[in-house]
């Protein structure tokens, strides 16, 4: 998950929440998910590193 990816992701929620709707109930699961696509993207990029090393 890249730069791009997470502002595309705050955006909407960020956009979400400007008009009103009301996502309270999922904002666990949106932050959860970023932070597990965050920490494969990490061991992904640190594996190609090291194997490249």
């Amino acid at each position: 998950m890249g730069k791009s990816d997470r502002a595309l992701i705050l955006g909407l929620y960020g956009l979400l929440i400007f008009f009103g709707v009301s996502i309270s109930s999922v904002s666990e699961y949106i932050f959860g998910m970023i932070i597990i696509l965050l920490v494969i993207s990490t061991y992904t990029r640190l594996k190609k590193s090291l194997n490249e090393a």
